[in-house]
């Protein structure tokens, strides 16, 4: 996965996303941890699931038949035959669990469950089932990892297994549930790898339902497909073992879930007959960033705001009132001589 940061235009915004870069988290590989095991040598090989490349990791000192990777814990559980046990990622040493898978009843009475051929877990449920080769129609298990013993009643009281009916009693060569569905695949074939089919399997039941033969998109049929596994993606892959035409030898295929049509993705190199596959069936987590740094929105400081300008002490002229302003008087006249009547006296 890889980041994208956005380029600010101010100097800050800039110095923060330099700041960013120094913990942006590493680009995540987008492989699955896929391994199968080759029974020429005896080998455990992790495989590049794009092109079929093998890291071989060591010898398990025993003949598998099946392998199943719990999504939970993430341990690679291997099948001998009436034994469960675990295979050491780093040497390839597989090591067996303290009890056998035991002896079960159900619909074709006791079973002694001494030929486990195919493993799978489910990643909804964390149940580990198993199917058990057998000379008519194979049965199906579940299985308790911890102590490698048959679960008893899983399928209902006094019921331990339930049969795989196929029409034709065709042997049941792997198991694989898609971790988003959580249905059930199983390859099947007519012994010695013939007639090769996928179909799918009601978990309760042990039903099935054909898909169609594993073929080419040409139609030419891929016999001996003996391990199946189904990728975080839901994607199935298959490979074919050496019982079949030298063309599909050793190889490691894409199945369509719908159709059955195979896709060569490459031969192995390793190892010859690979009998079983699988990858780890839980999507991994979405990487949480650590210590990344998230620039802040960008919030200028001491940015300074003018004030709403209210002038202060601004000088109001006041209304004009005269002040001592000379309002002449009245005319009014004071002593003005007023001419006295004539009136003659002594007049002769």
């Amino acid at each position: 996965m890889r980041y994208s940061h956005r380029r600010f235009n101010s100097g800050r915004g800039a110095a923060l996303v330099a700041l960013a870069v120094l913990f942006l988290v590493p680009a995540q590989s987008s492989g699955f941890d896929c391994y199968t095991v080759a029974d020429s040598g005896n080998l455990l090989l992790e495989v590049d699931e794009t092109n079929a490349n093998e890291t071989l990791i060591g010898n398990t000192a025993s003949s598998l038949e099946a392998i199943a990777l719990d999504p939970s814990s993430g341990i690679l559980y291997g099948s001998n035959a009436d034994q469960l046990g675990t295979l050491n990622l780093t040497t390839g040493a597989f090591t067996a669990t303290s009890s056998d898978y035991g002896t079960g009843s159900g619909a074709l009475g006791n079973i002694n469950f001494d030929d486990v051929d195919g493993l799978g877990f489910s990643a909804t449920t964390g149940d580990l089932y198993g199917s058990h080769r057998r000379s008519g129609s194979d049965v199906l298990i579940m299985i308790d990892e911890s102590t490698g013993a048959h679960i008893p009643n899983a399928f209902g009281a006094g019921v331990d297994y339930v049969v795989i009916s196929v029409a034709g009693g065709q042997d049941v060569d792997d198991l694989a549930i898609d971790p988003a569905t959580d249905i059930m695949y199983a390859v099947v074939n007519d012994g010695g790898g013939v007639d090769a089919k996928l179909v799918t399997v009601n978990k309760s039941t042990g039903a099935t339902t054909l898909v169609g033969d594993l073929e080419t998109s040409g139609g030419d049929p891929v016999e001996d497909m003996e391990g199946i596994g189904i990728a975080p993606d839901s994607t199935l892959y298959g490979t074919t073992g050496f019982s079949g035409p030298s063309s599909t030898d050793d190889r490691l295929w894409i199945i369509n879930k719908s159709t059955a049509v195979v896709t060569l993705i490459g031969a192995f190199s390793e190892g010859a007959d690979y009998e079983a596959f699988d990858c780890n069936s839980e999507l991994p987590a979405t990487p949480t960033p650590t210590n990344t740094a998230v620039p802040p929105t960008s919030t200028p400081t001491d940015t300074p705001v003018p004030p709403t300008s209210t002038p202060t002490d601004t000088p109001v002229p006041p209304t004009s009132t005269p002040t001592d302003t000379p309002v002449p008087p009245t005319s009014t006249p004071t002593d003005t001589p007023v001419p006295p009547t004539s009136t003659p006296t002594d007049t002769p």
